[in-house]
């Protein structure tokens, strides 16, 4: 960490400038209109360019080294800034939004939840899940995709975190939830301050989505007190945690706010992930092709879930292609705590910082043809060609998503055992667009679902 006096500072300055950033809006008609087309330009003007999110400046970090250096030294670049803000009143104080001095001692806490000893279990539980979602459909039916993926990573995120204690109605009403805090929270973001205090009504709905969510992890709590609830889940597992170091546990409210956290990422991420994956399999034959006769080589009632992983690398390198893609993470800030050096420029505290892993995945000189779907760019030949640290699907550092494994693992085995019971075309009526939020979700994907034949029919239940 460099810090500089308040005279050198000034030299902030020198950062490059969005085109068209005008007083008091700043960029906002270019964010509001075409947010990802407006971002993904900026590299062209450097790797630090200024922006204005309304009247809030702001720097873009468009490079992927300067990206890392920001990543991994969250003491200087600290979580902070307009979209962790809302973060914290969407999540609480959780593992993904705490602020640096927070973070190391609930990292330190939590990840016993998070022991590869305990994946055989979370995927022996995910298998079942998708199995079951994949054989409620019917031959020929078109298929609301997202919606099918989220009821499924909902499943799954409630039998690892609450084994099973929350009933489908209220499973469904959560799902409801999730998608109005996303949907709405950039909205928010955008929206100036003062107007910000008008009780609008989606707002009022924004706030009875956060405060239902959190009833059912307080009712969730509750049934665990009393001794009602499975004893094996991840809930439990927060309730025992200590802290190895100094051996304190977590509060009513961190629980909560774990909870919380990890609800939301777990079920909206994956479905994401696994909605944009189908729909490019359904584009690409040879891809499909390709994921089905690895998923008929290695799915097996013989093999345990778990074990099936390291054999399903064309798996795993389509859904790590649809990240580079379309990152469900897409977008965050960070907040200088000192006066500090960035690329060359001097930066003084408080300076906002935008991170944006779509930006650097879109870099045509990262990336051969960015904007195509090609996997085998992470095959064993191509992948050590790709610039380091270009990747940032996950983020790095201290603050790394704990669930990568958690979330890879439940994907993998949703593309491999989805592909293997069924072919998928792309429904004349979608209208496929990423919606932009906090997340980069998918919006007007249907696919038509073929059953494959007993010939092509493997992974028996």
């Amino acid at each position: 960490m460099t810090t500089t006096s308040s005279a050198a500072t000034k030299t902030a300055n020198t950062v490059a400038v969005a085109p068209r950033l005008l007083p008091l809006i700043g960029n906002l008609p270019q964010l509001l209109r075409n947010p990802l087309g407006f971002l993904a330009s900026l590299p062209k003007y450097g790797d630090l360019v200024r922006i204005g999110v309304g009247p809030i400046p702001a720097i873009v970090v468009c490079d992927p080294e300067l990206t890392r250096k920001v990543l991994v030294d969250d003491r200087t670049f600290d979580k902070g800034g307009p979209y962790f803000d809302l973060g914290r009143e969407v999540l609480g104080d959780g593992l993904g939004t705490c602020a640096h001095a927070k973070h190391r001692w609930q990292r330190r806490t939590i990840q016993p939840a998070f022991h590869h000893s305990r994946f055989p279990r979370y995927a022996e539980l995910m298998a079942t899940e998708v199995i079951d979602i994949a054989e409620s459909w019917h031959d020929g039916e078109i298929v609301d995709i997202h919606k099918e993926m989220a009821a499924m990573a909902t499943q799954i995120a409630v039998d690892t975190m609450f084994a099973g204690s929350v009933p489908l109605s209220t499973q469904s009403k959560a799902r409801e939830d999730i998608s109005t805090i996303l949907d709405g929270a950039m909205r928010w973001i955008l929206t100036p301050k003062l107007l910000d205090q008008l009780p609008v009504i989606g707002r009022r709905k924004y706030h009875r989505a956060i405060d239902r969510l959190r009833g059912i992890t307080r009712h969730v709590r509750a049934k665990q007190d009393a001794g009602e609830a499975d004893a094996g889940n991840l809930l439990s597992i927060l309730v025992a945690a200590r802290d190895p170091e100094h051996g304190g546990g977590l509060s009513d409210n961190d629980i909560t706010d774990q909870v919380v956290t990890f609800f939301a990422a777990g079920v909206v991420t994956t479905a994401i992930t696994l909605t944009w994956a189908l729909f490019f399999v359904a584009q690409h034959p040879d891809v499909e092709r390709r994921l089905l006769a690895e998923a008929e080589s290695v799915l097996s009632v013989d093999r345990a879930p778990y074990d099936q992983l390291p054999l399903l690398p064309f798996t795993n390198a389509v859904l790590i292609e649809t990240l580079r893609l379309y990152p469900p993470a897409w977008l965050f800030t960070r907040l200088t705590t000192v006066d500090t050096e960035l690329g060359g420029h001097q930066l003084p505290k408080g300076t906002t910082l935008v991170c944006c892993p779509y930006v650097v995945h879109h870099r045509d000189d990262l990336f051969a043809e960015p904007e195509r779907f090609d996997p085998d760019r992470w095959s064993a030949e191509r992948a050590p060609s790709v610039t380091a640290h270009a990747f940032g699907a996950f983020g790095t550092g201290a603050r790394k998503c704990i669930g990568e494994d958690f979330a890879l693992t439940e994907a993998t085995l949703g593309l491999a055992h989805i592909v293997s019971r069924w072919h998928v075309d792309l429904d004349t009526s979608s209208r496929a667009r990423p919606a932009v939020g906090l997340t980069l979700g998918p919006r007007g994907i249907r696919l038509r679902v073929t059953r494959r034949g007993p010939d092509q029919q493997s992974a028996p239940r």
